[in-house]
C-alpha cells in the first residue's frame, strides 16, 4: 500500500524477483485496519473510505492468483476497524452496531458460500449478555474476549467456541487484566 496526496495505491510485491504490480487505486482512502484473514490464495481486510463526511467500511479481497483486488461487500454497521479471522476455512468478522435503545451490541458474522456476510448466533453458557471486544481463531476453534457490561466490575472472559459457535470453555481473566493495568 502506498498513500499519496490524492489517492492510495495497492500493489502485489513479488519477493522472488522484486517486482511490483499495481492492482487498485482508491481516491477516498481513510484507513485500513491491522486485521487480515488469508483463505486459499485470497487476503481479506476491511478498509475505511470517505463518503462525504462519513466513513464507510468495505470488505476487500486481494486475489493473488488473479493478481487483482476488489470490494466484496459494504459494512452495514457502525463498527470501525473490524477484526476478522478464519474458522474452518470461512471468513469470520466481529461486528457491532447500536440497538434501537442506543446500546452498543457486538456480534459475529460469517461469509456464506458466496461473498455476503451472514450474522451467526453464538451459543454461550453465560447467564448475562456480554460484549465481544476481540476474536481470534486457529481455524478449528474461535476464541473471543468478552466483557460482561451488566456486572459493575466489568468481568472479562476468554471464551472458546467450536465450529458450530457453541461455547466449549471459558476463563475469567478479570484479575489478570487488573494486574496488567
Amino acid at each position: 500500500m502506498e498513500t499519496g496526496k490524492a489517492d492510495t495505491a495497492f500493489y502485489i510485491y513479488n519477493f522472488q524477483d522484486g517486482s511490483n504490480k499495481k492492482i487498485l487505486t482508491v481516491g477516498n482512502f481513510a484507513l485500513k485496519g491491522m486485521s487480515n484473514a488469508f483463505i486459499d490464495d485470497a487476503l481479506y481486510f476491511y478498509m475505511s473510505l470517505y463518503h462525504g463526511t462519513e466513513l464507510e467500511n468495505d470488505l476487500y479481497v486481494v486475489n493473488f492468483s488473479e493478481e487483482r483486488m476488489h470490494a466484496v461487500s459494504k459494512n452495514r454497521y457502525c463498527q470501525k476497524l473490524i477484526p476478522l479471522t478464519v474458522l474452518d476455512g470461512k471468513l469470520i468478522t466481529l461486528q457491532g452496531d447500536y440497538s434501537e435503545n442506543g446500546i452498543f451490541q457486538s456480534f459475529i458474522e460469517m461469509q456464506d458460500g458466496g461473498q455476503t456476510m451472514e450474522r451467526v448466533q453464538l451459543h454461550s453458557a453465560a447467564s448475562q449478555p456480554r460484549r465481544i471486544v476481540s476474536i481470534a481463531s486457529d481455524n478449528t476453534y474461535l476464541y473471543a474476549i468478552e466483557i460482561s457490561d451488566s456486572d459493575p466490575d466489568k468481568k472479562c472472559f476468554i471464551v472458546k467456541y467450536d465450529r458450530n459457535f457453541s461455547s466449549i470453555s471459558e476463563m475469567d481473566i478479570t484479575e489478570i487484566l487488573k494486574k496488567y493495568e
